[in-house]
């Protein structure tokens, strides 16, 4: 069966800012009820998470009668350098300039190791029109993002657009959506 994801990635936070972002975003949640506040065993992390809370249906398009019965069904909040991406070997590229598409290559790979390993840019060149923009920037397919604050949800339900967008409000910051299961 397998455990599903969804993140909500901040793509603007800055690293020396991620605790303080990501301490608002969790007491707004709290206190809209959509997470408790105590942290338990709820997450697939070395750390513990967030269980939904009463009003977690403000969060979600609709509701499951399963959330609070399974064991993995919380909220983990991240606050360093991350890579938020889908599961699978390879993803499209679309290139901002061109709009050309093409997979991913062992150059993405170094790349992205380049900006979570090295703290670098991760410059990365269109194979079709050679411009060179940071991965941050790309268009992925499945989505990706590159920052400093996620809110990972545990097989919760598909998050409401307006939820996504209020998280972006609260942070002040863009955010994007990123799912995967394992």
């Amino acid at each position: 069966m397998g455990d599903c994801y969804q993140v909500i990635a901040d793509l603007d936070a800055k690293l020396e800012e991620a605790e303080v972002v990501a301490s608002r975003l969790r007491e707004w949640m709290i206190a809209q009820e959509i997470i408790i506040p105590a942290k338990t065993d709820c997450v697939l992390s070395e750390t513990h998470g967030h269980a939904p809370g009463k009003n977690y249906a403000k969060a979600v398009k609709k509701e499951s009668p399963f959330l609070f019965r399974l064991k993995t069904n919380g909220v983990h909040i991240i606050s360093e350098r991350t890579v938020f991406y889908a599961a699978g070997d390879k993803i499209t590229l679309v290139c901002s300039a061109c709009g050309a598409r093409f997979k991913s290559n062992d150059a993405w790979s170094e790349a992205v190791d380049d900006w979570y390993k090295a703290g670098g840019v991760g410059a990365y060149p269109c194979e079709v029109c050679g411009v060179k923009e940071p991965i941050t920037e790309w268009k992925h397919d499945p989505p990706w993002a590159f920052g400093n604050v996620g809110l990972e949800f545990w097989n919760w339900p598909e998050l409401r657009p307006e939820f996504i967008q209020q998280i972006g409000e609260v942070s002040g910051h863009r955010v994007r959506l990123v799912w995967g299961k394992i």
